[in-house]
């Protein structure tokens, strides 16, 4: 058996002591995919965009960051802990259980950390700026054209702004020719504007 690398032994995983499920599974837009409190595997995100929440004391959720394809999440039931968040998929989303041997490989948590570290930062910007700006900023995080199109009360909490002014600020990217919708769901493409662009 090959030795474990020291990540391996700060989760104190073996082999054998991380299941999970084996199969890919799919989540359409809007559904949860697991709740905060209960038991799971880490998973990898293959498709889509994944919202995670805090619940308050009344079980209101309160976003926490957002993962996209690449991202692991649940990484925190590596070490037997239950899930910290609610995890609800933005877009149709496609994942896969994460293989405990990354687990020792130095690189990959490396990746995972630096990138979740970029995406709260980019998560915090979502409610910064012009409406317009900030659902640019959003749509562009989902990833690879075509990008599904979350639910308008997604975005507006995401955002910080009413649904109204998410779908007016859709309408007008589409207008410009940065958003180009492709039915009423999808982007076929999202272009690359800064800010004072936007609110030219």
């Amino acid at each position: 058996m090959a030795t474990h690398s020291i990540y391996a032994q700060i989760f104190n995983l073996t082999p054998s002591s991380h299941g999970g499920d084996a199969r890919e599974i799919r989540v359409r837009r809007g559904n949860i995919l697991y709740r905060a409190g209960t038991t799971g595997s880490a998973r990898r995100i293959l498709q889509g965009a994944i919202r995670l929440d805090r619940l308050d004391a009344e079980g209101q959720p309160t976003l926490a960051g957002i993962a996209t394809r690449g991202d692991i999440i649940g990484l925190e039931t590596l070490q037997g802990s239950r899930y910290t968040f609610q995890a609800t998929a933005l877009t149709q989303c496609r994942l896969e259980p994460f293989p405990l041997e990354e687990i020792q490989q130095e690189k990959v948590i490396l990746d995972t950390l630096i990138r979740t570290e970029s995406r709260m930062v980019a998560v915090l910007n979502l409610r910064i700026g012009p409406a317009q700006a900030r659902v640019h900023r959003l749509l562009a995080m989902l990833g690879n054209t075509p990008i599904e199109i979350p639910k308008l009360r997604d975005m507006a909490d995401i955002t910080g702004l009413t649904k109204e002014t998410v779908s007016r600020a859709i309408s007008t990217l589409h207008k410009r020719g940065i958003a180009v919708r492709r039915g009423r769901q999808h982007l076929s493409r999202i272009a690359a504007y800064d800010d004072e662009a936007l609110c030219a």
